[in-house]
């Protein structure tokens, strides 16, 4: 059985979806969208030793927005599709396929 069907079912397919910020100076990251209705507090990244903060979800296929926020501030990764949002500011755009 693929990660992105499963026949018969009738059930949605999640997918593992990885998320990663370059950090070393951080104290806290954290990661907020349209996954878990942009709670700040709601998804804690950890630190690795060279720096980089991570963390994993599972995702229902579909298109999502994202910001970190690092150290109270909010910050956009790289290289990653950016799209406009209601602030006047980008969010991170994901595609789940």
């Amino acid at each position: 059985m693929s990660a992105s069907s499963k026949a018969g079912t009738g059930k949605a397919v999640r997918k593992r979806v990885y998320f990663k910020l370059a950090g070393p100076n951080a104290k806290e990251v954290h990661l907020a969208g349209t996954f878990n209705d942009w709670d700040p507090e709601s998804r804690q990244l950890k630190q690795n030793k060279a720096g980089v903060w991570s963390t994993w979800m599972m995702l229902d296929r579909g298109r999502y927005e994202y910001r970190y926020i690092m150290d109270s501030q909010w910050a956009n990764g790289p290289d990653v599709e950016l799209c406009a949002n209601e602030f006047g500011g980008r969010n991170c755009v994901l595609k789940v396929t």
